[in-house]
């Protein structure tokens, strides 16, 4: 499958990603669907291969609109052709330019009217421009098989420029916030107010100019000259000196440098040797001063001279270079030197604790201090210095920058309150930021040091993780792996600092055996481990196994005991018993205090989150695999219960660190978090070279499958219903209660039929799903492989338990979440092999029941048969089978209904699967919000649903399955 870009020169973002193959005569829609795309099946001129050459050829092709497709685009992606690789790494690349701000406004006339829109900036000899001349070499002819006139194709490289330039435009129109005038556009003053609301619209580019058009389209393109053309044989250098003493003013000295990086001064420009190198030379830096002079007053004024060398610049004009006009111009391909001996002033806050050893009962002393460069000075140098309220100061013979952020923190300080708990300074040590009502102050311009024990507190942090990482604790019967070892040196290091830890290891990698190791390590107990009821009965048998030693109590069930003894025991209880004897349990004082699959506790406000918040502990551990499975909050709340006071209180959190992140996608903010709980947090993936040897391949697919006539006639007929019944006018709850019922029949029609309605028939041939899964299940155990099948509904669980059990003429057993502990287990043991009978082929479980806490490595194939609203949860249930013990590679298959809401939401995941610290929400709330008509385009059957390369049932219910279309 190969991949070319249409343009649209009116409205970038509606350009169309064309999927072709170039000697096929069907379009691949289900090859783009496994890539989380919803295409239209269409036609496109295109050229392709000929008997007698390349000949122009309407060609069937998968369309998709650049802007539907962008997160998708970006998001990582298996290994694809050359032309569609090509373009991803386009797209990173333009998306990698907005981050950095390196895109600009253009106008370009488009017929008779003019449109306003976005490009990347290029500047000459950049890094850029090399990495796309790069991409346009290696795009092969399928992917710019694209006619640009009668007689050709486009180029490459011009081709890839307008793909970026789309991708740009897209970003930040889509982002950008929306004028807000309510007069006609065409009426709006000055011109640029027009150009400005065009650039914004996401529907309508036009920017209406009259008298003007002319000489305004002639600047823009004067301005944009330097990206439009090939390297340039001169590169403009401007140098800024500093007067020697607290008089004088700042000389910009104007030149060029050739390309072997040799600076030619503007008087040697003006008075050189060779009539042709002068001639060259004096356009060059004419044209480059005329450019540079429409930013810089100082150049512009220096241009009235004759054959000017230089530009006088007093201490304002100076720092406006500086801070401001520098970038600009080197932006557009200036060399801009700055000088070394100006120094910065910054603030400098000193941490520090008194005594001889930091404990986090202790406070902590808040000093303020101020830095010049690297010079440290005190409080009173740092209000001279602000005192002369000049962004250049002369001071002890040099000259210091005064930003205006470092004079609001200095003026703020007094914000910061002057003693802190010891867990909120080690967070502001950390992380440079505060996170808390008495830190909230301190800005990223602020330099922050500690003193004392708690530096010695915080390098110990920093530096001992690896110290004793290859010793067994005593009493430890069996072996582990080296990052394992790793970790329980991290947890054993964490508790010599009364420090609380999250091991947020990839599911699968052993953080079972890990926190044995751990508690094996700390000698004296009692110990509390509290976990999910289905793997109560894990834990015991784990205990036991690798810590036979260790004194096993099990604080579960009507038969557990009302008193717990001080001796040195593990305690293994569930969150519900918990939350049932927390008075019990919160009597005793607990050596360590662990948390199996701490997301059970994301949530605060819940009674499970504030029953653990009553243990008292000398350390707590929390494990779990997806430390962020909804919102930020989630990560707070974990956080919080292990080293209260890190993240600050919730609101703070929210408001510094969870809205700037997920509704702006602040990346500055989310570095600063991920630099903030580093310390406390350890998680390696299963794709990190230290575990990667120790697991077998994962290979992951989307199943795109057919909707039976059944299902498209009630699909229809449920949307048709919610179409006539809801209206704008209905109440909030009202409302939001109606799509919910809406999302979840069409999830169940999606399953099944029969799924949610009382039928006493339910052939296997009225679900496209259920027929692709029995044809996944008969490829398995013709090969000897076993399945787990995994379905939210419990009711479809059922309906696969009768038609899989009867297909395979075996018990097909279940899991869910009615079951109690011990049948839970037994299941678990009869289909890993640990039971007197034979295990089965195949384990069908509920997802919430059978997707934590276990250990299902018989299994070497996973079906998703429903998609969750959150891929966490997805991947969770599949490292059952994908983790420590598993010795085959693991295939992962996810069902997905063509041309349904399933389709739209895989794509919306499997764009978003790789943000780990991003939010994806795990329940369908962001779906209420939408209004009636979004909601319906949403959920709306696509025509052709049943077409293309997809699995599905034969038309007659014969139980015979094949698939349907060419080959991908």
């Amino acid at each position: 499958m190969d991949l070319v870009f249409s343009p649209n020169p009116a409205l970038p973002a509606d350009g169309r990603l064309l999927f072709h193959r170039v000697r096929g005569e069907r379009a691949p829609i289900a090859d783009v669907a496994a890539l989380g795309l919803a295409a239209t099946d269409d036609r496109a001129l295109l050229v392709v291969p000929g008997d007698g050459g390349p000949q122009f050829h309407n060609h069937a092709v998968a369309s998709v609109r650049l802007a539907d497709a962008l997160a998708t685009l970006i998001a990582p992606q298996q290994p694809s052709s050359a032309s569609v690789t090509t373009y991803i790494r386009a797209a990173r690349l333009a998306v990698g330019l907005v981050a950095e701000h390196q895109i600009a406004p253009v106008l370009r006339p488009l017929d008779a009217r003019v449109v306003a829109t976005w490009q990347v900036l290029l500047p000459v000899g950049g890094m850029a421009a090399d990495a796309l001349a790069a991409l346009a070499d290696g795009l092969p002819a399928a992917g710019h098989a694209l006619p640009r006139d009668t007689s050709g194709v486009w180029h490459p490289y011009a081709l890839l420029r307008a793909f970026v330039d789309s991708v740009a435009d897209t970003l930040v129109r889509h982002t950008a916030e929306p004028s807000g005038s309510t007069r006609p556009r065409a009426r709006l003053l000055p011109w640029s107010a027009r150009w400005q609301e065009a650039a914004s619209d996401p529907v309508d580019a036009t920017v209406p100019l009259g008298a003007e058009r002319g000489e305004t389209l002639a600047g823009v393109r004067e301005w944009l000259r330097p990206y439009e053309r090939p390297r340039a044989e001169y590169r403009p250098e401007l140098v800024l000196e500093p007067p020697a003493g607290r008089s004088g003013a700042w000389v910009l000295r104007f030149g060029l440098r050739d390309r072997d990086g040799t600076t030619v001064p503007a008087t040697q420009v003006w008075h050189g040797d060779s009539a042709q190198a002068d001639s060259d030379r004096v356009e060059a830096l004419l044209e480059a001063l005329a450019r540079a002079a429409r930013v810089c007053r100082p150049i512009e004024e220096a241009l009235d001279q004759h054959q000017p060398s230089v530009a006088h610049l007093d201490a304002h004009a100076a720092w406006t270079f500086i801070d401001e006009t520098a970038p600009l111009l080197e932006n557009i391909g200036f060399v801009t030197t700055l000088p070394d001996a100006v120094a910065e002033l910054r603030p400098r806050l000193v941490l520090g604790t008194t005594g001889q050893r930091s404990t986090l009962d202790a406070a902590v002393e808040v000093h303020w201090q101020g830095t010049v460069g690297d010079e440290v000075v005190d409080a009173d140098v740092v209000d001279e210095l602000l005192a002369r309220d000049e962004p250049l100061v002369f001071w002890h013979d040099r000259w210091v920058r005064v930003t205006p952020a470092t004079r609001t923190q200095w003026e703020q300080r007094g914000g910061v309150a002057p003693r802190l708990p010891v867990i909120e300074a080690i967070g502001l040590a950390v992380a440079g930021v505060g996170t808390s009502g008495r830190t909230a102050w301190v800005s990223e311009v602020t330099q922050v040091t500690t003193v004392g024990p708690l530096a010695t507190l915080l390098g110990r942090l920093h530096d001992e993780p690896a110290v004793n990482a290859h010793r067994l604790p005593a009493g430890f019967v069996g072996d582990l792996r080296a990052y394992q070892r790793d970790a329980v040196a991290w947890l054993d290091m964490m508790r010599r600092l009364d420090l609380g830890a999250v091991l947020a290891d990839d599911m699968g990698l052993g953080k079972t055996v890990m926190l044995i190791a751990h508690l094996l390590q700390q000698g004296r107990g009692p110990h509390l481990v509290v976990c999910p009821t289905s793997v109560v009965t894990n834990w015991e048998r784990e205990l036991a196994r690798f810590a036979p030693g260790l004194t096993v109590r099990r604080h579960h069930g009507p038969d557990r005991p009302s008193w717990i003894g001080d001796d040195d025991a593990v305690v293994v209880t569930s969150y519900g018993t918990l939350r049932r004897d927390i008075e019990l349990l919160s009597a005793v004082y607990w050596h360590v205090v662990a948390l199996d699959e701490a997301q059970q506790v994301k949530n605060p406000d819940t009674l499970s989150a504030r029953s653990v918040r009553r243990l008292r502990s000398a350390h707590r551990v929390a494990l779990t695999g997806t430390p962020v499975e909804n919102r930020l909050r989630e990560l707070w709340s974990v956080l919080d219960l292990t080293n209260p006071g890190l993240l600050g209180s919730r609101a703070n959190f929210e408001r510094r660190f969870a809205t700037p992140i997920e509704r702006r996608g602040d990346h500055a903010t989310r570095t600063q978090l991920r630099r903030l709980i580093a310390p406390f947090v350890l998680r390696r993936t299963k794709s990190d070279p230290r575990v990667a040897p120790d697991l077998p391949p994962r290979i992951e697919r989307t199943v795109p499958c057919a909707l039976s006539d059944a299902q498209r006639e009630r699909y229809q007929d449920a949307v048709e219903r919610f179409r006539r019944t809801v209206t704008r006018g209905d109440s909030g709850m009202q409302y939001r209660g109606a799509v919910l019922a809406l999302l979840t029949r069409l999830k169940q029609i999606c399953d099944h039929p029969a799924l949610g309605v009382d039928s006493g028939v339910r052939p296997a041939g009225r679900s496209g799903k259920l027929a692709v899964t029995r044809q996944l299940i008969t490829e398995a155990t013709q090969a000897d492989e076993r399945v787990l099948v995994f379905t939210q509904f419990v009711g479809m669980a059922r309906i696969l338990v009768d038609d899989l059990s009867r297909a395979l003429q075996t018990t097909v057993p279940m899991l869910h979440g009615g079951m109690s502990a011990t049948a839970r287990q037994q299941v678990v043991d009869l289909f890993q092999g640990h039971a007197d009978d034979p295990p089965p082929p195949v384990l069908v479980a509920s997802l919430r029941a059978g997707g934590t806490g276990m250990n299902l490595t018989a299994a070497t194939q996973v079906i998703h048969y429903d998609r969750w609203w959150n891929p966490a949860v997805e991947d969770q249930a599949s490292d059952r089978a994908h983790r420590i013990g598993q010795t085959e590679r693991v295939l992962i298959h996810r069902l997905m209904a063509v041309g349904t809401l399933e389709e739209r939401i895989d794509a919306l995941l499997e764009a978003k699967r790789e943000m780990a610290a991003a939010v994806v929400g795990s329940t369908e709330t962001w779906i209420t919000e939408l209004e009636p008509d979004a909601l319906l385009e949403l959920v709306r059957l696509r025509d052709g649903s049943d077409t293309g390369p997809v699995l599905a049932h034969t038309a007659a219910d014969t139980g015979s399955w094949s698939s349907h279309g060419s080959a991908p």
